[in-house]
C-alpha cells in the first residue's frame, strides 16, 4: 500500500478538532458506565459481578503492561517525525513488535494466575475473556494518531464500538449465566477500533520487520512512562486496599461512592493534555520561547478552571450527593468536599507534567517525584485512616499530589525553564537552552539519524510558522 504523509493543515484547527474528539470520547466514557453498572450490578448479583470485575481488573493491569508507556514516548516520537514517513514506519513496526513481546509475559502472568486465583480456576473462561480484552485494548493505535495529531476518526470508531458494546450487553445480560457475555461485548468493542486504526494506520506507515536491538531500545525509552503510569495506578488501587484493611466495608463505601462523584471532573483536564502534548513535543526541539508561553498558557487556563469547578463542586457536594449516591450516603459529603479541592491539583499536575517535565525531556526527576508521592500517600493512608476513616485517605492523596506539582514546577524553575518563565527564552530548540547552562538533553543529536531528525524538525517548525502567519 502506498505510503502517504500527513497533510498540512490549520494548527488552531486541527488542535482543536483533536481536543474535541477526546472530550467526546471522555464523555461517552462517563456516561455509559452510569447507565451500565447499575443495570449489571442488579441483573448479575455479586457473585457474577465479582467475577466480572476480577476480570476487567487483570485485563486493565494487562493492557497496561502491553502498552508500557507508549502512549507517551511513541506519540512523542511520532510527533517529531509527522513529515518523515520512513522513520514513521521504524516507530510503528518496533513498537508493535515490542507489544508483541510484552503479549507473551501477559499470557504466562496469565498462567500464574489461572492456577493460583481460585475464582479463575474456576470459570477459566472468566480469565480468557479478560486476555481478549487486554489484547485488543493494547492493540490499540490511539498513540499513534495522538502523535500525528489526527485522532478524530479513530475516536468515531472507539465511540461506535462502545456505543454497540453498550446496546449488546443491555439486549442480550438476562441473569447470571450471561456474566460472560459482558466481558464477550467489551472484548468486541476494543477490537473494532483496533482493527480500524491498524487499516488507517497502514496509510502513514508501512510494516517493517525491526531489529531486536531497536524493539528493545523502543521498551527501555518507555520505561520511566510505564513506570509513572503503573505507580500511579498502584497508589490510586491501593489507597482503597488500605482503607478496606483499617476501617469497615461501609467506610469503604462512603469513600468509593465519593471518589466517583468527583473522579470524573479530575478527568476532564486530560483529554486538553493529550491534544496539546504532540504540538509542545515539536515545539520545544525547535522553539522553546513558544513551547514556554504555550505551556503557560495553557496551565493558567487549567488551573484557572480547576480551581472554578473545585468550588463549585465542594459547595455543592450535599446536592451532588442525594442526586448520585442517595440518602444512603450522607456520610460521603465531607469526603466530596475534600476530594473536590483534587480537581485544581490534577489541572495543575497534568499542566506541569505532560505540559511541562515530559516534553522538556525530564522524565527521570517526573518519575523520581512521583515515587515520592506514592510513598508519602501510602504511608500519610495508614496513619490518618486509622484516625479520620475516609477523610484522613483524602488528606494524605492531598498532601502527596501537593508535593508532585510543587516539586515538578521547583525543578523546572531551577532548570529555568518553567512556564512563568516563557517571556526569559530564546527562539531555538530546548537543547541549546540547556547547553547554555552547561547541562545536556536527551534528545541530543548523537548519529546520522538523529541528526536528520533534527534537520526534519527544522522543516517541521517552518510550516508551523508559515501555517501560523497563514492563520
Amino acid at each position: 500500500m502506498e505510503t502517504v504523509t500527513p497533510q498540512r493543515v490549520s494548527n488552531k484547527r486541527r488542535l482543536l478538532e483533536n481536543a474535541l474528539a477526546l472530550y467526546a470520547n471522555q464523555f461517552a466514557g462517563y456516561i455509559f458506565p452510569l447507565i451500565l453498572i447499575p443495570y449489571i450490578a442488579r441483573t448479575l448479583h455479586p457473585a457474577a459481578l465479582g467475577k466480572v470485575a476480577m476480570a476487567q481488573v487483570f485485563a486493565t493491569w494487562s493492557a497496561m503492561l502491553m502498552n508500557f508507556g507508549f502512549s507517551l514516548s511513541a506519540s512523542r516520537e511520532v510527533a517529531m517525525s509527522q513529515e518523515d514517513p520512513a522513520k514513521l514506519s521504524e516507530i510503528f513496526s518496533s513498537v508493535m513488535a515490542a507489544k508483541g513481546m510484552l503479549a507473551c509475559i501477559v499470557v504466562l502472568l496469565a498462567a500464574v494466575v489461572g492456577h493460583y486465583v481460585q475464582i479463575f480456576r474456576d470459570s477459566p473462561s472468566f480469565l480468557f475473556a479478560a486476555l481478549l480484552i487486554a489484547a485488543m485494548n493494547g492493540m490499540n493505535l490511539t498513540w499513534f494518531f495522538l502523535g500525528l495529531e489526527r485522532v478524530r476518526f479513530i475516536t468515531f470508531f472507539d465511540l461506535a464500538a462502545k456505543t454497540c458494546s453498550l446496546t449488546g450487553v443491555l439486549l442480550t445480560v438476562k441473569g447470571p449465566q450471561d456474566a460472560w457475555k459482558v466481558l464477550a461485548f467489551q472484548g468486541a468493542g476494543a477490537a473494532i477500533p483496533a482493527a480500524a486504526g491498524m487499516m488507517m494506520a497502514l496509510r502513514y506507515a508501512k510494516v517493517k520487520a525491526p531489529t531486536f536491538a531497536r524493539t528493545w531500545r523502543t521498551i527501555a525509552q518507555s520505561w520511566s512512562f510505564f513506570l509513572v503510569n503503573s505507580i500511579i495506578t498502584f497508589y490510586g488501587s491501593a489507597n482503597v486496599m488500605i482503607l478496606g484493611t483499617i476501617q469497615s466495608a461501609r467506610i469503604v463505601g462512603f469513600y468509593s461512592g465519593a471518589d466517583k462523584s468527583v473522579r470524573p471532573f479530575c478527568n476532564l483536564f486530560g483529554p486538553i493534555t493529550q491534544a496539546l502534548y504532540p504540538r509542545m513535543s515539536i515545539l520545544v526541539n525547535v522553539n522553546f520561547r513558544e513551547a514556554s508561553r504555550l505551556a503557560f498558557r495553557s496551565m493558567r487556563i487549567l488551573v484557572s478552571a480547576g480551581i472554578a469547578m473545585g468550588l463549585i463542586v465542594s459547595i455543592s457536594a450535599p446536592l451532588i450527593v442525594k442526586i448520585l449516591l442517595g440518602n444512603d450516603y450522607l456520610a460521603s459529603i465531607p469526603v466530596v468536599r475534600l476530594l473536590a479541592w483534587l480537581i485544581p491539583l490534577t489541572a495543575a499536575g497534568f499542566s506541569v507534567g505532560q505540559q511541562g517535565m515530559l516534553p522538556f525531556g525530564f522524565e527521570k526527576m517526573f518519575v523520581r517525584t512521583v515515587m515520592v508521592s506514592a510513598a508519602v500517600d501510602v504511608c500519610l493512608a495508614f496513619f490518618l485512616s486509622a484516625k479520620v476513616g475516609a477523610v484522613g485517605l483524602v488528606l494524605a492523596m492531598l498532601v502527596a499530589e501537593t508535593i508532585t506539582v510543587v516539586g515538578n514546577y521547583w525543578y523546572l524553575s531551577y532548570r529555568g525553564v518553567a512556564p512563568h518563565q516563557w517571556h526569559q527564552q530564546r527562539e531555538v530548540p530546548i537543547s541549546q537552552v540547556l547547553a547554555s547552562q552547561g547541562q545536556a538533553y536527551w534528545h541530543s543529536p548523537k548519529t546520522s539519524t538523529d541528526a536528520a531528525n533534527s534537520d526534519q524538525l527544522e522543516v517541521n517548525v517552518e510550516i508551523l510558522r508559515e501555517e501560523a502567519r497563514i492563520d
